[in-house]
């Protein structure tokens, strides 16, 4: 249990790579490092913690970034910034990838027969496992392919481009016009990635990268190490989590929803680690609990102390 001052919380990510070092996990093959909090929305204004008091540059970036491009090869660009700030999660390659498509779709004035509206990414899928099961094995039996290639680096943005250009003219055009056709087969780029490389990454001391996100955006990843960061959400987190934290079940807390959520949200944050779980707390939210803590297995490190307790 990493515990910090009020108002010092720029400090708690410098101290958590220093853990990574003493632990050595630096050392172990291709380790990853994050570190996580329930709230990811700015609420610095209102003088509530949340991730950007940990880490001032974090943003939702992938949130923010628009969703629309001129050609194929920009969705394509972008699958290719979040494959680099996010590893793991494969599903926002596969949303990108769809929204390419639907854009393809809806450049030919294709609609939903059931709305009569333009295809969404969610009625597209709809779509293409009404229209033929043929088809909906055929894509995802590619769609997994072509992701495993790219993933591991072995399809470039281009070849990825082509191929995804390639289904779209087998399965949903009829008769293509010449801005589909600058659509699927433009070099044009109109998504820039980052001039500083990958974004929401902090860089310890040492050289080591930890990415800073919402706990929602590492669900069913595994780490190396994880720091769970406090934050508030009508009250914060340690307030809620310290009986649980020295063994204690209430009955009243374990009833109450928002303690339920933010035992849910501690859950997924603290199964993710292999090696290293280490969670952040406000040292006026559990002063007087060390001992405490420390028989529930805890070990207690205040930032400025040499050495745990």
């Amino acid at each position: 249990m990493l515990i910090f001052d009020s108002g010092n919380e720029s400090a708690v990510l410098p101290a958590f790579g220093v853990l990574i070092r003493e632990h050595k996990l630096h050392k172990l093959e291709n380790p990853i490092f994050k570190a996580v909090g329930w709230v990811g929305k700015d609420k610095t204004d209102e003088g509530r913690v949340c991730l950007r008091n940990y880490y001032g540059e974090y943003q939702k970036t992938l949130k923010k970034r628009k969703r629309w491009f001129v050609t194929l090869l920009s969705y394509v660009q972008a699958m290719e910034l979040s494959l680099q700030e996010i590893p793991q999660k494969v599903g926002m390659l596969v949303e990108i990838l769809f929204a390419g498509i639907v854009h393809a779709v809806n450049i030919l004035s294709h609609q939903n027969h059931r709305t009569l509206r333009p295809f969404t990414t969610a009625t597209l899928k709809s779509y293409i496992s009404e229209r033929d099961d043929e088809l909906e094995t055929t894509f995802d039996l590619a769609l997994a392919e072509w992701l495993l290639l790219f993933h591991q680096g072995e399809m470039t943005v281009n070849q990825l481009r082509d191929v995804i250009s390639a289904f779209i003219r087998k399965h949903f055009v009829d008769n293509e016009t010449e801005e589909l056709r600058y659509f699927l087969d433009s070099d044009d780029i109109d998504f820039t990635p980052p001039e500083n490389g990958c974004a929401n990454t902090f860089l310890s001391e040492a050289g080591d990268d930890i990415e800073v996100g919402t706990v929602h955006s590492v669900k069913g990843e595994t780490h190396t190490a994880t720091l769970y960061l406090e934050t508030f959400f009508h009250a914060p987190d340690s307030q809620r989590l310290l009986p649980f934290c020295l063994g204690l079940y209430p009955t009243a807390d374990s009833k109450k929803s928002r303690h339920i959520a933010n035992l849910k949200i501690a859950h997924v944050a603290f199964s993710r680690p292999t090696h290293l779980l280490v969670f952040a707390c406000c040292n006026e939210h559990v002063t007087g609990h060390e001992a405490e803590l420390e028989n529930a297995g805890w070990i207690i490190r205040k930032i400025g102390d040499k050495k745990s307790k």
